[in-house]
């Protein structure tokens, strides 16, 4: 690869890469408060909250309907201070989900509602 070509490269890379905000977690025994960041357990949303689901194959080909599991909610405030570009909204909770049966990686169209 010539100097040139590899300059080319590293500045386009330079062009689309992004800030990463970096997150760790601990183990706590007592209760979180609501709206807190946290890894697993049950997600805080509202009463009339729908929760959501994935139609697609499992392993045994049936087509099924399925609850999404839940895996982590972010409450923004706590991230807001590392999100140098302004990316993020600075308060609200973002919450992600995943069909973890068949673990649809999301590269097929037909994968579609498997994370939300």
């Amino acid at each position: 690869m010539t100097e040139e070509l590899k300059n080319e490269i590293i500045a386009k890379l330079r062009q689309v890469a992004r800030q990463e905000i970096k997150i760790t977690f601990g183990q706590t025994d007592e209760p979180l408060p609501v709206g807190c960041s946290r890894i697993g357990g049950r997600p805080d949303v509202p009463s009339d909250f729908v929760w959501p689901t994935y139609e697609g194959s499992s392993y045994d080909v049936e087509l099924k309907c399925r609850p999404l599991s839940f895996l982590a909610q972010i409450n923004l405030r706590d991230v807001a201070a590392w999100d140098e570009e302004h990316l993020l909204p600075t308060e609200g909770i973002l919450s992600f989900f995943y069909e973890l049966e068949t673990m649809q990686w999301g590269f097929d169209p037909k994968d579609e509602g498997s994370f939300s």
